[in-house]
């Protein structure tokens, strides 16, 4: 039983529990519809991590099917990985300049969909050495729901829980049902996301 997806090199191998990831960005695009964000970005700093592409994908698809206008802000890269997200520090100068990319666009966006709460503690610190006021200037919604990270952040942030605890205990009883029936098919479960309200994102 693989969590948190299956690793490149198994594929067709053993059963994969985790969030649902297209749903995570379909929440978020959704979220930003339902308070009058037309024009909205995805930010992250690499673009070579399978899950949060897949989030990207489902945040791009919602977006574009309420009419929104999506624009994606990522580094270049040519492959993608399952690997843990890097440390936070070597992702600081990555996102300021994403940020830049961001607040310099033509059509400049009034919300931003950062998919990683660890990464959107660095999005508010670059946003605040440019003061531009989160929630006001320009709206940020996140994804994970990682409190003890995120708790100091003001304005308290908008984010897609996605239910870590449910899908480790998910996992688990995944597997014993694995050991008592060896023989059946292997299987995918999502774990559906839902939305933590903060005051991160402006109602226009």
């Amino acid at each position: 039983v693989w969590m948190l997806g299956r690793p490149r090199g198994c594929e067709g191998w053993g059963d994969v529990v985790g969030p649902n990831e297209l749903a995570v960005g379909e929440r978020a695009a959704h979220h930003l519809a339902k308070h009058g964000h037309q024009r909205v970005a995805y930010v992250f700093p690499r673009a070579d991590h399978v899950a949060m592409e897949r989030r990207w994908m489902g945040f791009e698809l919602a977006a574009k099917s309420l009419g929104m206008s999506c624009h994606r802000f990522v580094p270049e890269s040519s492959f993608l990985t399952d690997e843990p997200l890097s440390a936070a520090k070597s992702d600081m100068n990555e996102i300021q300049e994403l940020i830049d990319q961001v607040l310099a666009s033509d059509l400049r966006p009034t919300a931003v969909f950062v998919p990683a709460d660890s990464v959107t503690v660095l999005a508010y610190r670059a946003l605040a050495i440019r003061s531009v006021k989160v929630g006001t200037d320009l709206s940020v919604i996140s994804a994970n729901y990682e409190q003890s990270m995120v708790k100091g952040l003001y304005p308290d942030l908008t984010t897609i829980n996605v239910h870590s605890e449910e899908v480790g205990r998910k996992a688990v009883s995944q597997l014993a049902w694995r050991m008592a029936n060896p023989c059946e098919p292997f299987v995918e479960i999502g774990i559906e996301p839902s939305v933590v309200e903060g005051h991160s994102v402006q109602q226009l």
